[in-house]
């Protein structure tokens, strides 16, 4: 039996330094968000959420790290008392990991819709008018070169075009000359060229200086070639996750097995 448990041992050691990775990795992905402003996510909430929820993720990770901690310890020191709260915590997270990625898989659809109006209501309405969603726009259509939602037209109808924000009272159609950030410039661009460019002196939709592609395709084609890996890394972390949470209870019934038996003999 001492030998099974020094086997056990071993593997929740392993496993706990596993999730001391994941839980380092998710603290790095919160941190990340946090200070790069071209996660385009960052558009579908509130600024204020957006750092709280960021904030929640920051802390679950911190938490892993510190149970797996906890979990090497207990295994090293046989501590039925550790391995137990060790156990009912992970059974927590597990859980809401599995409703997180259930979650995901029936609202997955709308997201895209949803950040694409968020997307444009901010090119519309709060480009230059909220710092912080001025610096995100800017960021991501630079990093990205790319240019509005669905392209450089979104721009068409924005405060940037309309900075009294009244509506056009005459033909409420596209317009075919207007401003656009910046941002929108290919990379590379001389600035005096991207600046006469911009301002709509050549029509915007044809100008060779501006990028063509919306931004919402180049996040849709970047999720769609990362799909597959995504899924399978997490099925990956689940299932490690599972049968370290199973030989923690095995380990955990170990010890009490050969307290037992001490206690017999």
């Amino acid at each position: 039996m001492n030998a099974c448990c020094c086997i056990v041992k071993f593997f929740v050691v392993l496993m706990n330094l596993v999730f001391w990775l994941v839980g380092l990795a998710i603290v790095a992905l919160a941190v990340w968000m946090l200070v790069d402003p071209t996660f385009m996510i960052s558009l579908a909430q509130e600024q204020q959420n957006y750092q709280y929820a960021l904030f929640i993720l920051l802390a679950i990770g911190i938490l892993m790290v510190i149970l797996a901690f906890c979990g090497c310890c207990g295994a090293f020191k046989e501590s039925q008392c550790m391995l137990v709260s060790f156990f009912c915590c992970m059974l927590i997270v597990l859980t809401a990991e599995i409703a997180a990625g259930v979650w995901s898989y029936q609202n997955g659809s709308k997201l895209e819709g949803f950040v694409r109006r968020n997307f444009k209501n901010s090119i519309s309405t709060e480009y230059k008018v909220i710092n912080a969603r001025t610096e995100v726009i800017d960021a991501i259509q630079k990093n990205w070169e790319c240019c509005g939602a669905d392209g450089p037209s979104d721009w068409s109808h924005s405060k940037l075009n309309n900075p009294s924000g009244l509506l056009d009272m005459g033909i409420k159609s596209q317009k075919l000359v207007y401003s656009v950030p910046t941002s929108c410039c290919k990379n590379g661009t001389d600035a005096q060229i991207c600046e006469t460019s911009r301002k709509g002196a050549l029509t915007t939709s044809i100008n060779p200086v501006i990028n063509k592609e919306g931004c919402m395709e180049k996040l849709v084609a970047q999720v769609n070639e990362n799909l597959e890996k995504i899924v399978i890394g997490s099925l990956i972390i689940l299932a490690v996750q599972l049968f370290g949470v199973l030989l923690v209870l095995c380990l955990c019934c170990g010890v009490k097995s050969n307290k037992d038996d001490d206690y017999k003999d």
